[in-house]
């Protein structure tokens, strides 16, 4: 059986651009997201 694996993603709105950031083994992750791929994430998160 595989391990899944999660992390915890923070979004941030700076300005009207919306970002996503995670660290993951002491490394940080980020980048821009579409609004619309958020609210669809959001939608799909309350499922």
């Amino acid at each position: 059986m595989e391990k899944e694996d999660t992390a915890v993603v923070l979004y941030q709105k700076m300005g009207n651009q919306w970002f996503a950031f995670s660290l993951v083994d002491d490394d940080v992750f980020f980048g821009q997201v579409p609004e619309e791929a958020l609210l669809e994430e959001i939608h799909e998160s309350q499922i």
